[in-house]
């Protein structure tokens, strides 16, 4: 019995070990990503991390962490996948074979110094895949304080990016997983969140489809 009690205690004690090496081989951002995704946080809470954490970025590597990581899990809740490649220092959003998005979070203020280093880690993603040009574009998502967005987009044209690059705000990423939330089919999310092409056809089809689903719903009340 003795014996037994031993090996018992000794498998515990193993058990307890393999945990703790397995908890101390697990970076802090793979561990804060299971965190996000166990679904303990609504996006009320998501918006509340965000705000907090974007004043600390420029100040707080951890801050700079769980800023990025609290957007690539909104990512997670319109529906991609989510890649992160430190070298770039993005994320890489994935939709099936369909897209790839090259997401970058950045201050509103330093945003047009970065374009140009997305346009290369842009053109390095399209060197390593067999996708087509038109289905890998780049997503800024401003913190902070909003650039001058009419300047931006002069800059976008200026230097012939506009076939590839979208800004968001953090705020319109979230009303995004609210929608997603209510019904905003994944399809759709990636279409608004690809620069735009010259047929508008696409997005009048999403408005028609949502705005003839609030129409179903205003004639049922």
């Amino acid at each position: 019995p003795d014996s037994e009690g031993h090996d018992r205690e000794m498998s515990a004690d193993d058990s307890d070990l393999s945990a703790v090496e397995s908890g101390a081989a697990e970076s802090p951002r793979a561990r804060f990503r299971r965190h996000l995704r166990s679904g303990e946080m609504d996006l009320d809470q998501i918006r509340r991390h965000i705000e907090s954490a974007a004043t600390q970025v420029e100040l707080d590597s951890e801050a700079r962490l769980a800023l990025d990581e609290l957007v690539s899990h909104i990512g997670w809740l319109l529906g991609f996948e989510s890649d992160r490649d430190e070298a770039e220092d993005i994320d890489v959003w994935v939709s099936g074979r369909a897209a790839r998005l090259v997401v970058h979070v950045v201050r509103g203020e330093t945003l047009i110094g970065r374009l140009s280093n997305l346009a290369r880690a842009r053109d390095r993603l399209l060197a390593s895949t067999s996708m087509p040009a038109r289905d890998v574009s780049i997503l800024c998502v401003v913190s902070g304080v909003a650039p001058n967005w009419r300047h931006l987009e002069e800059v976008i044209v200026v230097r012939r990016l506009g076939g590839h690059i979208r800004a968001v705000s953090i705020d319109s990423l979230l009303t995004l997983a609210a929608a997603r939330a209510n019904g905003l089919r994944h399809v759709d999310v990636v279409a608004l969140l690809r620069p735009q092409r010259a047929l508008a056809d696409g997005m009048i089809d999403i408005l028609a489809r949502y705005g003839n689903r609030a129409d179903v719903g205003n004639h049922a009340t």
